[in-house]
């Protein structure tokens, strides 16, 4: 590294809060010149940390929301001091804050299970779009016993428990929702919502490669009168679903 890419990363690590000194190569000689480059650097760490906050606000908003945007400043500036962006878009930045949540002591349940469904919601937002379903799927569905098949889901779906304290959080039409919400992606934008226990039991036995069968066995465990033509054709509609696949060609979860 040349010495004037070391002065570079070494003021960006100070920028960034991850050095204590300026680097040695932009001190001045005269007294003013130092006043004014402190004044200047000061500028641009705000600038980080103005940055910090709004890349992390649009990328966890409800997070923000729960937290207030004083306590979340506050978070993003702690967070990007250990975690510095190390690419140009910041607007990619940020997956690892679920874990830098719970590395916090004495952190709320809520922040971290929250970060956590936003940072999928935030990956998806850059993902491929998922595979077309099998056109054969519902033909395969009738054609073939529970106990024998199983249904992929689309690449990428995802379930997220939450502490019920949460609730306030989501739209109204929500309320009578569980507290587990699937995430995936559909029509090129990441979207989540609320799901039935029975739903969630469902969907969670088909990721982790269970039979049909046992899907549906789940599911009426958590609510006997759960009415599985519904929710099929919801998971059809939503773009859950992928393919059926023979049980013993289903990968491990």
């Amino acid at each position: 590294m040349t010495p004037a890419a070391e002065d570079q990363a070494a003021l960006a690590a100070w920028i960034w809060g991850l050095a204590p000194d300026v680097p040695a190569g932009l001190l001045p000689v005269q007294g003013q010149g130092q006043q004014a480059l402190e004044r200047g650097l000061g500028a641009y760490r705000e600038h980080a940390k103005a940055l910090a906050v709004r890349a992390l606000s649009q990328a966890y908003p409800l997070l923000c929301q729960w937290l207030g945007p004083s306590d979340f400043a506050g978070l993003a500036w702690a967070y990007a001091r250990q975690h510095a962006p190390e690419q140009g878009d910041m607007n990619r930045w940020g997956l690892s804050l679920p874990q830098f949540l719970l590395s916090l002591d004495g952190m709320d349940d809520e922040p971290p299970a929250l970060a956590a469904l936003e940072a999928h919601l935030h990956a998806l937002a850059w993902a491929a779009d998922p595979t077309p379903p099998d056109a054969s799927l519902w033909q395969d569905l009738q054609a073939q016993a529970p106990e024998a098949i199983s249904l992929r889901l689309q690449e990428g779906l995802a379930l997220f428990t939450l502490p019920e304290s949460l609730e306030p959080l989501w739209p109204p039409e929500e309320a009578e929702g569980g507290r587990v919400r699937v995430a995936w992606r559909q029509g090129w934008q990441p979207r989540s919502v609320a799901l039935s226990v029975a739903a969630a039991q469902f969907l969670q036995a088909c990721l982790e490669r269970a039979s049909l069968a046992q899907a549906i066995e789940a599911g009426l465990k958590a609510e006997p009168a759960l009415d599985l033509g519904r929710l099929l054709a919801q998971a059809w509609q939503q773009g859950w679903l992928r393919e059926v696949i023979d049980v013993e060609d289903a990968p491990e979860a």
